[in-house]
């Protein structure tokens, strides 16, 4: 049947944490999305980041694709959405 999903953090607690994402032990994060690049760099500057400023910061990207690449990088793993609302690169 179905779930309410409220968070990444819904889906990977229903499927568990076996998505690989890495090749092999290597860490390198890669995606060809042009959103979820520039938000990976974002984070990577700044460290972390609320979703408002991550949009603030991508001026030219419509904000529903942003709020959807973020929730991509979540479910991905890429990503981490912390207590306080910011989203840091996961470790």
């Amino acid at each position: 049947g179905a779930k309410l999903v409220a968070s990444a953090g819904d889906v990977t607690d229903e499927f568990g944490y076996n998505l690989s994402i890495f090749n092999g032990g290597n860490n390198h994060i890669s995606t060809s999305d042009p959103i979820q690049k520039s938000i990976l760099d974002i984070l990577k500057e700044k460290g972390e980041a609320t979703a408002d400023q991550v949009i603030s910061y991508l001026t030219s990207a419509d904000m529903s694709d942003i709020l959807s690449s973020l929730s991509v990088l979540e479910i991905n793993g890429l990503i981490k959405k912390l207590s306080n609302g910011k989203y840091r690169i996961s470790k």
